[in-house]
């Protein structure tokens, strides 16, 4: 066996490793939303149904149908690359691949951006008239959409016409949702703050139900962070790499780092909904209190 061929096999057992692992990761979530969603189905049953739970209802099935697109679409996608034929070049590939392909950097990006869409929405309603709070979250999500967008753009049209390394735009892409949770969150973090100075001066020292449910929010969007911080540290060391051999652990790594961002950015937005009807809304009972205490201090 010659030196090429040995390295063929070594680098068709790195990609059966990484696609084995990310279809392992991309399965179990996917089961895991759609358990999220029937239980947000049983929850809106529960309740009165209002313009803002249609659109988080709207956003999960969104959710649930691309990603299980993505899911079909990447198992099918698998079987084509197995059979014979398939050549180093990608001009070489059978057109069905091609367009699989091209679909799902599309797919992958669009559930991305829902998620966040999820995210910035549960800080935009907590924010009613803090105008200057809501333009900067709005500009930074259409910053957002707009760069998740070229970059599959980029991807599928534009490869190789310019000399704009495709790693840039996949961790800008990574550092733009990093920042659209970040702002988020900390805006979550400053009501659920006024939230708790509101129950102090009503004289109500326990916590609530919805002070609980901000700060499950405030520590989830954390996680969620340090998730997406490990995703950008995998993309940035994948392009400063990109002009070496690279390591095969450390490929391994950034995919885990791809798959496991991937993944809970489709299941954190639907575990969102879920804690917003679990019980009473954390907004409705911060306006029930302002009222409460603007009563008290009129008599």
């Amino acid at each position: 066996m010659t030196p090429e061929e040995q390295e063929q096999l070594r680098g068709l057992g790195d990609a059966c490793y990484q696609n084995t692992f990310a279809s392992i990761i991309t399965n179990t979530i996917h089961g895991a939303t759609a358990l999220g969603v029937l239980i947000e189905i049983q929850l809106l049953n529960i309740k009165t149904w209002r313009e803002p739970k249609a659109i988080q209802f709207l956003c999960c099935v969104i959710l649930v149908i691309l990603l299980t697109a993505f899911v079909c679409l990447a198992s099918i996608n698998e079987l084509v690359q197995i059979q014979p034929g398939i050549g180093r070049e990608l001009h070489t590939a059978p057109h069905d691949f091609l367009i699989i392909n091209e679909v799902l950097e599309f797919l992958s990006p669009l559930q991305i951006l829902v998620g966040d869409f999820v995210i910035c929405w549960r800080a935009w309603v907590l924010l009613p008239y803090d105008k200057f709070w809501r333009f900067i979250l709005m500009t930074t999500m259409l910053a957002n959409i707009g760069v998740n967008i070229a970059c599959a753009f980029w991807q599928i049209f534009l490869m190789g016409q310019f000399t704009l390394p495709l790693e840039v735009m996949d961790w800008l892409s990574v550092a733009l949702s990093l920042l659209v949770n970040l702002l988020a969150t900390l805006l979550i973090g400053w009501k659920a703050w006024a939230h708790y100075l509101t129950m102090r001066e009503v004289s109500i020292w326990r916590k609530s139900h919805g002070q609980k449910i901000l700060l499950l929010f405030v520590e989830s969007g954390a996680l969620f962070l340090v998730i997406q911080l490990f995703e950008l540290i995998g993309q940035l060391g994948v392009t400063l790499d990109s002009a070496g051999e690279g390591s095969s652990a450390f490929s391994a790594i950034a995919v885990f780092a791809q798959n496991l961002w991937t993944a809970s950015a489709v299941f954190y937005p639907i575990a969102i909904v879920i804690l917003i009807h679990s019980n009473n809304s954390p907004i409705a009972e911060s306006f029930h209190l302002t009222a409460q205490l603007q009563t008290a201090n009129v008599t």
